[in-house]
């Protein structure tokens, strides 16, 4: 089973192109990393890594208002391409191929924040 799932800010705005058939493809590339405590107890971060996705159809579409900087949960598949540079070297690179987005809402989010205060407004009255 080819799966991959990661949570990264994005690092540029997505990208909205159309292939030669008209089907619409979104770019985008994530950079993660692993969290751990050290000894005093703070987060720190390693293995930084960014990795190229690319999303299609309706997908890519959705995708096209994720700006720079912006939090996001990706699942899909990992794809090894090639291409030929105009030396002739050939060169090779790991994409993913993005199936499910989503943003990750943290504790002191303001949509955190405004869907607990819509919630409190439904259950309590404003």
């Amino acid at each position: 089973m080819n799966k991959i799932e990661l949570e990264g800010r994005n690092v540029r705005d997505v990208v909205l192109k159309y292939t030669k058939n008209g089907k619409p493809y979104a770019q985008f590339t994530i950079a993660a990393s692993d969290k751990y405590k050290d000894e005093t107890g703070e987060w720190k971060e390693r293995n930084l890594i960014f990795l190229n996705c690319v999303a299609f159809g309706k997908l890519a579409e959705m995708l096209t208002g994720c700006s720079k900087g912006l939090q996001l949960r990706v699942e899909g598949a990992l794809k090894r391409n090639k291409y030929k540079r105009k030396d002739g070297t050939e060169h090779e690179f790991m994409q993913v191929l993005v199936r499910r987005v989503s943003l990750p809402l943290s504790e002191n989010s303001q949509l955190q924040r405004q869907k607990k205060q819509n919630i409190w407004e439904e259950t309590f009255g404003a």
